[in-house]
């Protein structure tokens, strides 16, 4: 998945459904709720999107063409 794509997909099978652990810590792995392969430790997840949001912030003239594009 391109980086700059700010959907988070499993790459073995495309779901974007996800399963995390019942009673979880940061090391606690997430799998793909479609095949069950391991994506990313909680932690890492969250850096990715805290760093996905604020590169989102940054950019309000993308973000208004991708808000446009998925009007009906």
């Amino acid at each position: 998945m391109p980086t700059d794509d700010p959907r988070f997909g499993c790459e073995a099978c495309g779901a974007l459904a996800v399963q995390v652990p019942e009673w979880s810590h940061d090391e606690s792995l997430i799998t793909c709720g479609g095949c069950g392969a391991t994506l990313a430790a909680i932690r890492e997840l969250r850096e990715r999107l805290i760093a996905a949001l604020e590169e989102y912030e940054d950019q309000p003239a993308k973000r208004s063409e991708r808000d446009r594009a998925q009007e009906p």
